[in-house]
Protein backbone atom coordinates (compact mmCIF):
# COMPACT_ATOMS: atom_id res chain seq x y z
CA UNK A 1 0.00 0.00 0.00
CA UNK A 2 2.80 2.76 1.24
CA UNK A 3 4.54 1.78 -2.18
CA UNK A 4 1.66 2.18 -4.18
CA UNK A 5 1.19 5.65 -2.50
CA UNK A 6 5.17 6.60 -3.59
CA UNK A 7 6.69 6.45 -0.23
CA UNK A 8 10.21 5.52 0.17
CA UNK A 9 11.47 2.13 -0.19
CA UNK A 10 13.45 2.88 2.90
CA UNK A 11 10.19 1.99 5.14
CA UNK A 12 9.49 -1.70 5.51
CA UNK A 13 6.34 -3.57 7.38
CA UNK A 14 7.10 -5.48 10.17
CA UNK A 15 4.91 -7.65 11.89
CA UNK A 16 4.71 -7.90 16.23
CA UNK A 17 3.16 -11.72 17.04
CA UNK A 18 3.30 -10.97 20.43
CA UNK A 19 3.69 -7.75 23.41
CA UNK A 20 5.73 -9.64 25.53
CA UNK A 21 9.32 -8.31 26.04
CA UNK A 22 11.28 -11.21 24.11
CA UNK A 23 8.77 -10.94 21.18
CA UNK A 24 9.21 -7.11 21.24
CA UNK A 25 13.14 -7.16 20.92
CA UNK A 26 12.30 -8.65 17.85
CA UNK A 27 11.31 -5.55 16.04
CA UNK A 28 13.80 -3.71 14.28
CA UNK A 29 14.35 0.19 15.23
CA UNK A 30 13.44 3.08 14.26
CA UNK A 31 9.69 2.52 14.38
CA UNK A 32 7.62 5.65 13.31
CA UNK A 33 3.81 4.64 13.84
CA UNK A 34 1.64 2.40 14.53
CA UNK A 35 -1.80 0.29 13.28
CA UNK A 36 -3.85 -2.31 15.67
CA UNK A 37 -6.87 -4.06 14.65
CA UNK A 38 -9.16 -5.73 17.28
CA UNK A 39 -12.78 -6.21 18.08
CA UNK A 40 -14.54 -2.16 18.15
CA UNK A 41 -17.29 -2.10 20.98
CA UNK A 42 -20.00 0.25 21.66
CA UNK A 43 -18.26 1.02 24.89
CA UNK A 44 -15.02 1.49 23.38
CA UNK A 45 -16.21 4.46 21.53
CA UNK A 46 -18.21 5.70 23.75
CA UNK A 47 -14.98 6.43 26.22
CA UNK A 48 -13.07 6.85 23.34
CA UNK A 49 -15.26 10.26 22.81
CA UNK A 50 -15.60 11.32 26.36
CA UNK A 51 -12.20 11.31 25.96
CA UNK A 52 -12.32 12.96 23.12
CA UNK A 53 -14.49 16.20 24.30
CA UNK A 54 -11.33 16.70 26.45
CA UNK A 55 -8.72 17.31 24.30
CA UNK A 56 -7.58 20.33 22.76
CA UNK A 57 -7.33 20.64 19.00
CA UNK A 58 -3.85 20.55 18.42
CA UNK A 59 -2.69 22.22 14.71
CA UNK A 60 0.51 19.76 14.64
CA UNK A 61 -1.45 16.38 14.78
CA UNK A 62 -3.07 16.03 11.51
CA UNK A 63 -6.21 13.93 11.86
CA UNK A 64 -9.20 13.32 9.64
CA UNK A 65 -12.63 11.83 9.82
CA UNK A 66 -13.47 8.62 8.21
CA UNK A 67 -16.30 8.90 5.96
CA UNK A 68 -15.85 6.07 3.36
CA UNK A 69 -17.15 2.65 4.67
CA UNK A 70 -14.72 -0.35 5.05
CA UNK A 71 -11.51 2.65 5.28
CA UNK A 72 -10.60 2.27 8.29
CA UNK A 73 -6.87 0.37 7.28
CA UNK A 74 -6.20 3.33 5.15
CA UNK A 75 -7.61 6.05 7.67
CA UNK A 76 -5.17 4.29 10.31
CA UNK A 77 -2.23 4.41 7.68
CA UNK A 78 -3.02 7.92 6.51
CA UNK A 79 -3.15 9.25 10.40
CA UNK A 80 0.38 7.03 10.83
CA UNK A 81 2.14 8.27 7.98
CA UNK A 82 0.92 12.31 8.18
CA UNK A 83 2.14 12.66 11.56
CA UNK A 84 5.87 11.43 10.79
CA UNK A 85 5.49 12.72 7.30
CA UNK A 86 9.18 14.54 8.22
CA UNK A 87 10.79 11.04 8.83
CA UNK A 88 9.65 9.11 5.54
CA UNK A 89 10.71 9.74 2.08
CA UNK A 90 8.70 10.25 -0.94
CA UNK A 91 9.03 9.46 -4.63
CA UNK A 92 8.92 12.73 -6.95
CA UNK A 93 4.93 11.72 -8.03
CA UNK A 94 3.83 10.20 -4.94
CA UNK A 95 0.31 10.27 -4.55
CA UNK A 96 0.29 10.29 -0.90
CA UNK A 97 2.89 13.08 -0.32
CA UNK A 98 0.49 15.38 -2.61
CA UNK A 99 -2.76 14.74 -0.20
CA UNK A 100 -1.35 15.47 2.56
CA UNK A 101 0.12 18.59 1.19
CA UNK A 102 -2.60 19.31 -0.45
CA UNK A 103 -4.89 19.25 3.01
CA UNK A 104 -2.69 20.37 5.33
CA UNK A 105 -4.45 23.49 6.26
CA UNK A 106 -7.62 21.38 6.03
CA UNK A 107 -10.14 20.42 8.97
CA UNK A 108 -10.83 17.02 9.53
CA UNK A 109 -14.15 17.34 7.41
CA UNK A 110 -12.57 18.74 4.56
CA UNK A 111 -9.62 16.39 4.78
CA UNK A 112 -12.39 13.68 4.73
CA UNK A 113 -14.01 14.91 1.60
CA UNK A 114 -10.67 15.79 -0.61
CA UNK A 115 -9.64 11.73 0.43
CA UNK A 116 -13.48 10.54 -0.76
CA UNK A 117 -12.55 12.27 -4.63
CA UNK A 118 -8.69 11.16 -4.27
CA UNK A 119 -8.66 8.68 -7.02
CA UNK A 120 -4.81 7.57 -6.64
CA UNK A 121 -5.45 6.83 -3.18
CA UNK A 122 -9.04 5.04 -3.86
CA UNK A 123 -7.25 2.50 -6.48
CA UNK A 124 -4.32 1.97 -4.30
CA UNK A 125 -7.33 0.92 -1.26
CA UNK A 126 -9.27 -1.44 -3.66
CA UNK A 127 -5.76 -3.26 -5.11
CA UNK A 128 -4.74 -4.01 -1.91
CA UNK A 129 -7.97 -5.05 -0.76
CA UNK A 130 -8.16 -7.55 -3.05
CA UNK A 131 -5.02 -9.30 -1.83
CA UNK A 132 -6.66 -10.04 1.36
CA UNK A 133 -6.24 -13.51 2.38
CA UNK A 134 -8.37 -13.56 5.79
CA UNK A 135 -11.31 -16.18 5.62
CA UNK A 136 -14.46 -14.71 6.97
CA UNK A 137 -15.38 -15.27 10.89
CA UNK A 138 -18.21 -17.69 11.43
CA UNK A 139 -19.70 -14.84 13.84
CA UNK A 140 -19.37 -11.47 12.77
CA UNK A 141 -17.07 -8.80 14.86
CA UNK A 142 -16.95 -5.48 14.08
CA UNK A 143 -13.17 -5.05 13.72
CA UNK A 144 -11.87 -1.76 13.60
CA UNK A 145 -8.52 0.04 12.79
CA UNK A 146 -6.57 2.39 14.88
CA UNK A 147 -3.54 3.72 14.53
CA UNK A 148 -1.23 5.38 17.40
CA UNK A 149 1.23 7.99 16.57
CA UNK A 150 3.94 10.30 18.49
CA UNK A 151 3.55 14.01 17.53
CA UNK A 152 5.86 16.34 19.75
CA UNK A 153 6.42 13.91 22.65
CA UNK A 154 3.06 13.04 22.94
CA UNK A 155 1.29 10.00 22.37
CA UNK A 156 -2.28 9.81 20.40
CA UNK A 157 -4.51 7.51 19.23
CA UNK A 158 -6.41 8.06 16.04
CA UNK A 159 -9.86 6.90 15.64
CA UNK A 160 -12.17 7.05 12.73
CA UNK A 161 -14.09 9.97 14.00
CA UNK A 162 -11.60 10.95 17.06
CA UNK A 163 -8.17 11.50 18.08
CA UNK A 164 -7.08 11.23 21.93
CA UNK A 165 -3.79 11.54 23.96
CA UNK A 166 -2.57 8.33 25.27
CA UNK A 167 -0.54 8.02 28.81
CA UNK A 168 -0.37 4.58 29.21
CA UNK A 169 -0.15 2.58 26.05
CA UNK A 170 2.90 1.76 23.56
CA UNK A 171 4.60 4.77 25.11
CA UNK A 172 7.99 2.67 24.17
CA UNK A 173 7.12 1.68 21.17
CA UNK A 174 6.17 3.50 18.22
CA UNK A 175 5.33 1.38 15.05
CA UNK A 176 3.16 0.77 12.43
CA UNK A 177 1.14 -2.20 10.14
CA UNK A 178 -0.54 -2.50 6.91
CA UNK A 179 -4.01 -3.07 6.79
CA UNK A 180 -4.26 -6.90 5.99
CA UNK A 181 -5.76 -8.51 9.40
CA UNK A 182 -3.16 -11.24 10.45
CA UNK A 183 -1.08 -10.71 12.53
CA UNK A 184 -3.12 -8.13 14.71
CA UNK A 185 0.07 -5.15 14.61
CA UNK A 186 2.83 -4.86 12.65
CA UNK A 187 5.75 -2.37 12.94
CA UNK A 188 6.94 -0.21 10.06
CA UNK A 189 11.03 0.75 10.30
CA UNK A 190 13.88 1.76 8.87
CA UNK A 191 15.73 -0.27 6.85
CA UNK A 192 19.42 0.65 5.24
CA UNK A 193 19.36 0.18 1.57
CA UNK A 194 23.02 -0.24 1.57
CA UNK A 195 23.36 -3.26 3.97
CA UNK A 196 19.80 -4.73 4.13
CA UNK A 197 20.35 -4.30 8.02
CA UNK A 198 17.73 -1.94 10.34
CA UNK A 199 19.90 1.06 10.93
CA UNK A 200 20.40 2.15 14.58
CA UNK A 201 18.13 5.11 15.96
CA UNK A 202 19.95 8.16 15.73
CA UNK A 203 18.36 10.72 18.19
Amino acid sequence: MMCKLGVGDSWRFVDVLGLEGEQLSAVPTPCCGLMLLFPLTQQHESFRQQQADKVAEDSKVYFLKQTIVNSCGTIALLHAAANNKSKLTFDTDSALKKFLDETANMSADDRAKNLANNKAISEAHNEVAVQGQCRPEADKVNFHFIAFANVNGQLYEFGKHVYVSCTFLFVFYIGWSHWIPNPLIHFLRWEDERTSEPRSHQR
